[in-house]
């Protein structure tokens, strides 16, 4: 008994050092078959025993029984093998759409991250206009200014019209003491000729006496 667990321990627990993982799923599969494994191995331990001892009838008959059972093993394992490729196809297509969906998502969110910016620069923009309403709204009204302006500018007219007025006035003042000083002068010197022809008439007659 122990030199048949001993045969048939290494075939259920051997283990490549790197398994892949198509063998490392064909192992688990192995693994929860044990029970047909070893019933094989027994089979095939028995019917090794029984090639020395038993006829050849019965080793016969031992023997189609192996062979019917290992053909049923490989069937299973052959099984087990497609079941594998189908599964690595469905992991590699599964694969693909999920780096597809990856990709999409990427793109959605590079396009929400761009439409994200926009609302805030929008946001931005809404709270300057905002502000500069609230700016506006406190300056008086365009009436009361339109009709400060007004007076503003009638004032600056009455302003003008006085100071045409004033230029005016001091011109004619300008003139009339150009025509002062001029009148001054011309009487000057005439009263001057008329002090020196009374001086002259003075120092003759006093020759005479």
């Amino acid at each position: 008994m122990s030199k048949r667990t001993r045969e048939g321990a290494p075939a259920a627990a051997a283990t490549p050092a790197a398994a892949t993982p198509e063998e490392e799923i064909l192992r688990q599969r192995l693994l929860a078959k044990e029970t047909s494994l070893r019933n094989l191995t027994k089979r095939y331990l028995a019917f090794a025993a029984a090639v020395e001892t038993a006829p050849v009838e019965e080793c016969e008959k031992m023997y189609q029984g192996l062979l019917r059972e290992l053909a049923a093993y490989e069937f299973g394992m052959a099984k087990a093998r497609t079941m594998i490729t189908v599964n690595v196809a469905s992991y590699e297509a599964m694969e693909g759409e999920i780096g597809a969906e990856m990709s999409r998502t990427s793109e959605e969110i590079s396009a929400l991250s761009k439409k994200l910016e926009e609302e805030r620069t929008l946001r931005q923009q809404k709270e300057q206009y905002a502000a500069l309403a609230r700016r506006i709204n406190q300056l008086p009204p365009r009436a009361a200014t339109q009709q400060e302006i007004g007076a503003l500018s009638s004032e600056l007219e009455t302003l003008r019209r006085e100071g045409e007025e004033l230029s005016a006035t001091m011109a004619e003042r300008t003139r009339l003491f150009g025509g002062f000083m001029h009148a001054l002068h011309d009487l000057q010197l005439h009263l001057g000729g008329e002090g020196g022809g009374e001086a002259g008439g003075g120092d003759a007659s006093g020759a005479k006496a």
